[in-house]
């Protein structure tokens, strides 16, 4: 038996849309998603489920950069800050070629630090 950790805050999560096949789409993963996965578990008998514990900053930092901690603190903020509405949604990508450096704007933090445009701050 395993304990699966899970929240309903994920549900806070869901964006408008996703790109998939060239379409702005809704979201694969929504919040019914986890219903469903939640509702399989159970009927396969792993009933035990638990809200994640909080984690020490300081351990982040054994998996994820200081700069990335930072970038996710502030990321919404300074969306905001530049007077953009909706979601922040990377529309720019570093290419192989260019000189690999984390940018100032939020623009190009999005694409610097995202793996792609479906995740949305």
């Amino acid at each position: 038996m395993f304990k699966t950790i899970c929240s309903e805050e994920h549900k806070h999560h869901f964006p408008k849309g996703e790109l998939s096949g060239g379409q702005l789409v809704r979201p694969f993963e929504c919040p019914e998603r986890w219903d469903y996965i939640r509702d399989r578990l159970t009927t396969q008998g792993h009933t035990q489920f638990a809200a994640p514990n909080s984690v020490a900053e300081a351990l982040l930092t054994d998996v994820h950069t200081p700069d990335y901690i930072e970038f996710l603190k502030t990321a919404w903020r300074d969306w905001e800050a530049e007077g953009f509405e909706g979601e922040a949604i990377p529309t720019v990508f570093p290419a192989r070629r260019m000189q690999q450096r984390v940018p100032t704007f939020i623009d190009g933090k999005l694409g610097y630090y995202a793996m792609a445009m479906e995740t949305a701050i």
